[in-house]
């Protein structure tokens, strides 16, 4: 009978709920999908790499941290195995930006506490993109014509890194002048340089020969090299003790004619350091830049890293005419592989071994063009950290086919036709838009077949994956900016991959939500390569390539001279999300420059790469003006000086920029013109006449008035006043009516101040009680050649106004006269400081700006602080002031992505509108999810069960988050959502909800910004089983519990009836 109630009971025991232990989950669309910070194409090379896939269980990264790190944690970083890229004992980074070797995933999630915002791949290719031109930008008029502190302005003191592939240092471009004059020796019908004036023939001292162009019999001076020929074999070898020398033609007929002409040694390299990266040797000028280098040069065949270097700095004045922009500036060669570790690595070297301008000569369009690619930010952070400027190609992408642009509207599908040819391994077809919901669709139709849809953009947002059909084999890569830029791309990246030839259509579905423009580029490795090309949308704007599409890098795009336009040929701007650019423009048609071959010594090349060094070169000049101005000084220089006063564009324009970069407006800007006897007519270089006057022939020489020029400050107004002949202001008269109020009855002809030059004395007077009287303004007069100087101080308040000069005698008081003439604006503004710091999310701006001839009543600093999309989120203007002083709280913008300033400032007509400077300190302001774990994967629910749900959450972007919630979705449609609290983006989950019906349930994270938007991840699945367990462990403790009574009760009878026997 026992036995009987015992199998009862555990029989009800049985039906106990058995909980499975507790289990880790991730998204539903994978783990990575967690991991936004990486982008697509470094997180699938980890997994490849993990897979056993790759050549190494490495891979080349670069990583953006919220702030520089320490030493410690750099120390840290290392033990959890990461390997930082070193030059020595230095760390390789620019800002924020690093560059390291990179094991697993792993090792990148355990950074994320020491302020890691995001990874991308460091093996991303760039692409090169391959000369009366510097007169053109008016170069030689500063050489021969300003000067500091009595050195020309030649890029003297200036150090100009060059990241290319390299450069034949050898190169007689690339060495200045050594020594004095040196007298040739004729012996045996052979020359001799005699470098130690002994008049013998010595060893080391020739035969000379030379590089010939033309005639072997003669000598050019102007593009023709002699040598020291130690072997006399006809061949520059440096190792032999070969030096390069340059005629003295003192007779100025363009011949060296030896031996009756002197020579120079050419014996000091402009190449301070070269640094090749492949072997990561360092040579350096008078250490081991020797013999030892000689294997080093440039590693493309057509030599475009020497081409580029010598249009910046190559030729030596005097000696030759194939002079660079800033011929006495100092060179850093990088020679380059020209990935993305390498061009990280090669910013880093340049700013540490002081270069204050770096060239970069290639492009890449495999990335956002937004301005936020790692390679970007490098060239950012490098003006913004180090005050150190980048001259960037624009590329050259006009009219080649390979951008199409098309607006999709909400609801339905829009797209381009793409011409394919079988295309080389790596060519692709990138996918970039913008949008607030992320459900679109890629979908890619082959010349014949079924169409190849890629999935919604949110679905596929993560690790790289590939997509596999009888007409495409390649890897698919989705990417979202932290300005919001939806990057797709579809890439031939493995030696299987194929893409069936035809006419494929490309088109992008746009279920719900906002109309998107898209922006698609193909790319085949070549700028007119004919593998890949658009048929129909094709779009010859917004074709500026990385890193060109750095917010705070100089693009230049190609002028062609012949046609005195934007070559059609290069890239133009805006950039994708409508920043301005390119900056300027600079020659780039047919430059003929160093080629990489001595025994050719120059060759011709085409292409916003020519057009890049221009800038570099002319920069070279700014900074040695300017007494070493960077930074922003030296960039707004530029730019206020580009197109002269005739052709500067403001806003700028999407070819021209600001205009054709002017050397000597831009000079002029920062240089200070002497005022004083003994500046003559030529340190006016650049000053154009404000009124000419037709010589009168029935005039004395000395009074006809040919011209004037005249140079504006804020203290002072000077005026050169060239004459027919050589003026004698002593018993001639000059005078200078000047109009400063416009009301004509203050004075005659409304002149209120009058400047008189009489007597060799110059005086001033003011209209004052209807007379003019002397002022206390002050006067100077001198005069150098036919041309008279005068000096006027300024009016209080300063002012412009009009001027009429006239001359006049005892016979003839007025015997010439120029009438009244406009003084315009001549000068515009630009910024003397720029300098950023932050405390989290609190920004503090200062920006300095100067006009040499608007006082700050009329000037004004603008500003704009803008969301990732460049929309305003608020503005303001500081007028009257030199000064800006602003303070920008992030934090409260309320935006989903990260937000930038934008600056402009102005005088009274000229303006001038800055690149967007990011406000962000690495932390993205996007909510994403980058962590989600439930702990349990069944919970049961039933009477007198209390379900308990346990997980967490990590959210990055927290501080714009306004609510985070926990939604659990049933199988039949209705929601259960749970508001999680949490602190620094971490938020715990445990809930215990009530009303929760047995059933399936989809578990979602769900963000909600301050703005409103929305941001969700499916992450798990949660089954609630019907648990009667407690019922029946309560029913069959009464089973029991009766069991036991009757048991109890019977036992008693029975010990009763046995007691009463």
């Amino acid at each position: 009978m026992y036995t009987r109630y015992l199998v009862i009971a555990i029989l009800l025991t049985s039906t106990l709920l058995v909980i499975p232990p507790a289990t880790s989950l991730n998204s539903a669309i994978g783990e990575d999908r967690l991991r936004p910070y990486v982008d697509s194409d470094l997180l699938m090379n980890l997994q490849s790499r993990v897979a056993g896939v790759g050549e190494s269980t490495n891979c080349s990264a670069l990583m953006e941290f919220q702030a520089e790190l320490s030493s410690q944690e750099i120390a840290m970083a290392e033990s959890m195995g990461l390997q930082f890229l070193r030059r020595g004992t230095s760390v390789v980074h620019v800002g924020r930006v690093y560059s390291a070797l990179v094991t697993g995933v792993d090792s990148l999630d355990s950074l994320r506490e020491m302020g890691l915002v995001r990874a991308s791949s460091g093996g991303k290719k760039f692409f090169t993109s391959v000369t009366s031109s510097v007169p053109a930008i008016g170069a030689p008029t500063v050489w021969e014509n300003m000067s500091l502190n009595g050195t020309p302005i030649v890029g003297s003191g200036a150090t100009v890194a060059v990241i290319d592939t390299g450069a034949n240092w050898l190169h007689p471009s690339f060495w200045r002048k050594s020594s004095g004059p040196v007298s040739v020796i004729d012996s045996g019908g052979k020359y001799y340089a005699d470098l130690d004036n002994d008049t013998v023939v010595d060893p080391g001292e020739g035969p000379i020969n030379h590089i010939d162009k033309q005639n072997p019999s003669t000598i050019d001076v102007a593009n023709e090299y002699m040598y020291i020929d130690v072997l006399d074999n006809g061949v520059f070898d440096y190792g032999a003790g070969d030096r390069w020398l340059g005629g003295i033609d003192a007779n100025d007929d363009g011949i060296i004619t030896l031996p009756s002409e002197d020579v120079v040694v050419l014996g000091e390299s402009k190449v301070a350091i070269l640094y090749d990266q492949a072997t990561g040797l360092v040579y350096m000028r008078d250490t081991n830049l020797t013999t030892l280098a000689l294997s080093v040069g440039d590693s493309d065949s057509n030599g475009h890293g020497t081409h580029v270097a010598s249009i910046i700095a190559g030729g030596q004045i005097g000696f030759t005419s194939m002079l660079g922009v800033a011929p006495d500036a100092d060179l850093i060669i990088i020679k380059s592989p020209l990935n993305s570790e390498d061009i990280l690595d090669g910013i880093h070297f340049a700013i540490l071994h002081g270069a204050s301008i770096i060239n970069m000569s290639f492009s890449s369009y495999l990335g956002f063009l937004d301005g936020t690619d790692l390679e970007d930010l490098a060239v950012s952070e490098a003006f913004l950290k180090n005050k150190t400027l980048c001259t960037l190609a624009a590329g050259n992408l006009g009219y080649q086919s390979k951008h199409a642009r098309f607006q999709v509207q909400s609801g339905s599908s829009a797209g381009a036709t793409l011409s394919v040819s079988s295309p080389p391994l790596y060519s692709f077809i990138s996918f970039l838009w913008r949008s607030s919901d992320m459900d679109e669709h890629v979908v890619l139709t082959p010349p014949a077949g079924d169409p190849i849809d890629l999935g919604s953009f949110e679905s596929i947002l993560g690790p790289g994956f590939p997509v596999s059909s009888q007409d495409l084999n390649a890897y698919v890569f989705a990417d979202a900016s932290i300005r919001g830029t939806n990057r797709l791309l579809v890439q031939l990246g493995a030696s299987s991959h194929n893409w069936t030839s035809g006419t494929w259509s490309v088109s992008m579905a746009n279920p719900s939500g906002e109309a998107v423009w898209v922006d698609t580029y193909a790319w085949d490795n070549s700028w007119s390569g004919t593998y890949l090309r658009f048929t129909s949308q094709q779009d010859n704007t917004r074709t500026i390539s990385s890193p060109g599409t750095a917010d705070n890098g100089v693009v230049v795009s190609w002028y062609n001279e012949g046609s005195h336009s934007v070559s059609s040929s290069s890239s133009i701007g805006p950039r994708i999300d409508g920043v301005p650019k390119p900056e300027v423009t600079a020659p780039g048609t047919g430059i003929l420059a160093a080629s990489k071959y001595i025994n050719t010594l120059w060759t011709s090349k085409d292409g916003t790469s020519m057009a890049s060094p221009h800038v570099a070169g002319l920069l070279a000049l700014i900074f040695q003006a300017s007494g070493r101005a960077t930074g922003a000084r030296l960039l707004t220089a530029l730019l206020q000086g580009a197109g002269g006063y005739s052709a500067h564009y403001s806003p700028p324009l999407g070819d021209w920029g600001y205009g054709l970069c002017d050397s000597v407006l831009s000079v002029r800007h920062v240089l200070e013109m002497p005022m004083g006897p003994g500046t003559n007519l030529s340190d006016w270089a650049g000053i154009a006449p404000i009124v000419e006057n037709p010589e009168n022939a029935s005039l004395d020489a000395g009074l006809d008035i040919i011209s004037v020029r005249v140079y504006q400050r804020t203290d002072v107004v000077a005026l050169a006043i060239s004459l027919l002949g050589e003026p004698r202001f002593g018993p001639d008269v000059l005078s200078v009516a000047w109009d400063t109020d416009s009301n004509l009855t203050s004075g005659k002809n409304g002149a209120d101040i009058l400047a008189n030059v009489t007597g060799g004395q110059a005086l001033v007077y003011e209209w004052s009680d209807g007379k003019y009287q002397l002022s206390t303004l002050v006067a100077q007069y001198w005069n150098v050649s036919n041309t008279a100087f005068l000096t006027v101080d300024q009016a209080d308040p300063p002012a412009r106004g009009r001027l009429d000069v006239s001359t006049g005698n005892q016979t003839l008081p007025i015997a010439d006269s120029t009438g009244f003439a406009n003084l315009e604006n001549q000068w515009r503004p630009i910024v003397s400081s720029l300098t950023l710091n932050h405390i989290n999310d609190i920004w503090q701006v200062d920006v300095t700006i100067s006009d040499r001839d608007t006082p700050a009543s009329l000037l004004a600093v603008g500003w704009s602080h803008v969301d990732g999309g460049m929309s305003i989120l608020e503005s303001g203007i500081k007028q009257n002031s030199t000064f800006l002083n602003l303070t920008v709280d992030t934090d409260e913008a309320g935006v989903r992505h990260v937000t930038s300033l934008l600056l402009n400032v102005s005088d009274e007509e000229a303006r001038l509108f800055l690149a967007p400077i990011m406000l962000s300190s690495g932390a993205a302001t996007a909510l994403q999810f980058t962590g989600a774990v439930l702990y349990q994967t069944v919970v049961r629910v039933g009477p007198l069960i209390t379900p308990i749900i346990t997980g967490e959450l990590i959210l990055e972007g927290y501080l714009n988050a306004e609510s985070v919630i926990l939604g659990l979705k049933s199988e039949y449609g209705y929601w259960l959502n749970f508001t999680l609290d949490g602190a620094d983006g971490t938020y715990p989950i445990y809930l215990t909800p009530s009303g929760l019906a047995a059933g399936n349930y989809s578990v979602y994270a769900i963000a909600i910004d301050q703005s409103g938007v929305r941001t969700e991840v499916q992450f798990a699945v949660l089954l609630a089983v019907t648990d009667n367990s407690l019922l029946i462990l309560i029913a069959a403790g009464i089973v029991l519990a009766v069991i036991a009574v009757v048991v109890l009760r019977r036992l008693r009878g029975r010990f009763s009836k046995e007691a009463g026997q």
